[in-house]
């Protein structure tokens, strides 16, 4: 990250989500929080564009990207830059508030894909007995990031009482969630995301009892995020 040296542009109707949706389209909005499906194509800038609240950012195909600083003069300056980049794992960014920017993908093959969690709140954790969670978010943010390592082939229980979240798995995990009711259960389906074998991101609404199970032949890390 280079010292920013132009004074930081927040202009009004400019955020990403709302206005550019292209990029930054919205899968789901809750009374606090907003769950945005992001999208730079292969060799392309982003329009410039701001974005107000702290975020959580959940990486699945990442490319080599330049990140623009824009002043209110219309002068530019390079804040962040990346060379190489790492496709075959989830990564994980804290995002501070962003003034007016814009993300240049270098990468002339492949898209930019992740999914931004917008204005997470609360420390609250839902996983149930059994497991050892940790809180992988920075001491200062407002919010924490679950993680917990789900053995082979096992299921795990999880209740929402007084808050709600998000449920993150990587690309290439195999969990299935289903929501608890009385004494059945439904299957409950993560967001339909662009491109193909994105991660999977479900919503946990308050006050529901839920079951995540990894069907895969070996342990699998799954993240929570309080909204």
């Amino acid at each position: 990250m280079s010292t920013v040296t132009i004074k930081p542009y927040w202009p009004e109707n400019q955020d990403g989500t709302t206005y550019y949706p292209v990029n930054h389209r919205l899968v789901k909005e809750t009374q606090n929080a907003k769950i945005v499906d992001v999208f730079i194509e292969k060799a392309t800038k982003e329009p410039p564009h701001t974005h107000q609240p702290h975020s959580v950012m959940f990486v699945d195909y990442d490319t080599p990207l330049t990140v623009r600083l824009v002043a209110e003069d219309g002068q530019e300056q390079i804040v962040f830059k990346k060379e190489t980049a790492k496709r075959d794992e989830l990564l994980v960014d804290h995002m501070d508030p962003e003034p007016y920017h814009y993300v240049e993908n270098n990468q002339p093959m492949h898209h930019y894909f992740a999914v931004r969690v917008e204005n997470p709140e609360g420390k609250q954790m839902p996983f149930e007995k059994g497991v050892n969670p940790q809180n992988r978010a920075p001491s200062d943010k407002p919010y924490a990031l679950w993680t917990v390592r789900v053995p082979e082939n096992c299921s795990l229980s999880l209740k929402t009482e007084d808050f709600e979240g998000v449920l993150v798995a990587g690309k290439n995990s195999a969990f299935k969630a289903h929501q608890l009711l009385f004494d059945n259960e439904a299957a409950l389906s993560p967001f339909e995301l662009r491109g193909e074998k994105r991660l999977s991101i479900w919503h946990l609404p308050h006050s529901n009892s839920f079951r995540v199970e990894n069907r895969k032949n070996e342990a699998e890390t799954l993240y929570f995020l309080p909204v």
